[in-house]
């Protein structure tokens, strides 16, 4: 009888080592999956958050014209001229927004601070797209346009801290980078 539960006890114990060691590849399989997944949403995140800066920019620059005081709230996107001039692109404002500079003092004179302008400042340049600077992009080497980011990042007793970057943004369609250049920073408005 104690040679019967022996035959028995044998291949139910390699039955269970077959097991474990079963579980056990399983187990570092399911944490190679796991870390997998985990790099592709880390990437995908990543990706998400590149997709929302680069909105934030394009909406900038059809928006900041408007803003009552560039950069001091958020930040302001503008094309940059040949000359390194910020600049409005014509057909992104309304026929109607354009003002003498007297207009101009008239209005800031009456419009409440804060709120978005509905008049385009009159000196800001208005080009057309064949007037904007260009330059190279890094990814695909064909010329994107040249953008300025333009923003107050400290505003304290202290005093200021204000920031402009370059950036180039490519539409070419297999490419679409947009690629920062280095911030420079100043403690009044540039």
């Amino acid at each position: 009888m104690a040679t019967e539960t022996s035959v028995r006890e044998q291949p139910l114990a390699e039955l269970i080592k077959a097991a474990f060691a079963e579980a056990a590849a399983a187990r570092t399989a399911n944490a190679t999956k796991r870390e997998e997944v985990r790099a592709t949403l880390a990437e995908l995140d990543k990706e998400a958050a590149g997709f929302e800066e680069t909105m934030r920019l394009l909406t900038g620059l059809m928006n900041s014209w408007q803003e009552f005081d560039p950069g001091k709230n958020r930040a302001a996107f503008f094309f940059l001229t040949k000359k390194d001039e910020c600049a409005v692109l014509n057909g992104l404002y309304p026929a109607d927004a354009v003002c003498t500079k007297e207009e101009w003092r008239e209005y800031r004179n009456t419009a409440h601070r804060g709120l978005s302008s509905r008049k385009l400042a009159p000196y800001y340049p208005r080009i057309d797209v064949a007037d904007a600077a260009r330059d190279e992009c890094p990814h695909c080497r064909k010329n994107g346009f040249l953008v300025q980011r333009y923003e107050q990042t400290e505003d304290s007793a202290e005093g200021d801290t204000w920031m402009k970057q370059k950036i180039i943004v490519c539409l070419e369609l297999d490419c679409g980078e947009v690629t920062n250049k280095k911030p420079e920073y100043s403690s009044s408005r540039f």
